[in-house]
């Protein structure tokens, strides 16, 4: 699901690796979690426009 490239460079060092891993982790997780939070008040607004 992630690449950090097309494997010519890698993290040498274990904190760079470990930094490396968790952007890996948390890029998609940032992403899911501000579309939800889009999807929520645009379902919010459409809800309250369609009550009489």
């Amino acid at each position: 699901m992630t690449t950090v490239g097309f494997g010519d460079i890698s993290p040498a060092l274990p904190l760079s690796r470990m930094l490396s891993v968790a952007t890996s982790v948390i890029g998609p997780l940032y992403i899911a979690a501000v579309m939800g939070i889009l999807i929520g008040r645009y379902s919010n607004c459409l809800r309250e426009e369609s009550k009489p």
